[in-house]
Formats: structure tokens, sequence, C-alpha cells
């Protein structure tokens, strides 16, 4: 098992937040800006299709296989991503 932690800067453009990498994980997502962040398979996310986490809200944890991306955006300015990845 290997953890792994980043902080990511979320704009209007698309910013991929987990890589397909073949390694199925685990992912705690938190978002800490002053916005709303979006979150999608790929980098054609937007604020219309992607699924919504407020501001507020705390971790979103997850798993995603190994074949999998992770893309983020937000409708205004650069909002923090943390992200923390458990390989499995």
């Amino acid at each position: 098992m290997i953890i792994t932690t980043a902080q990511h800067t979320v704009g209007t453009t698309a910013v991929q937040i987990a890589a397909s990498d073949g390694v199925n994980r685990q992912m705690s997502i938190h978002a800490i800006g002053n916005s709303a962040v979006y979150l999608g398979a790929s980098s054609a996310v937007s604020t219309t299709t992607g699924f919504y986490i407020d501001k507020n809200a705390g971790p979103l944890q997850i798993e995603i296989d190994g074949n999998d991306e992770l893309w983020a955006i937000s409708a205004t300015g650069s909002q923090t991503v943390t992200v923390m990845q458990i390989t499995l």
C-alpha cells in the first residue's frame, strides 16, 4: 500500500487530479477554495456535466479503477483541491 498526497489549483480549465496508471486506488478529495468544484472522468468535464463538490463539504471518498482518470474544474477563479490516494 502506498499513500500519496497532493494539492491542485483548479480553475476554469480542467485539471487532471488522478492519472490512469493501472493501479486501483482509494481517494479522498477535499475542495477547500471559495467556490464549488466539479469532477469528471475526462478533460471534457464542465460545470454542467461534472459531479458537484460544495466548498463547505467534507472530503469525498471514492475508489477508482487503475484505468480511470479524474479531472476537476471550477466555474470561477482558482480553487484548491487536496487529494490523498491510497493504492490498493
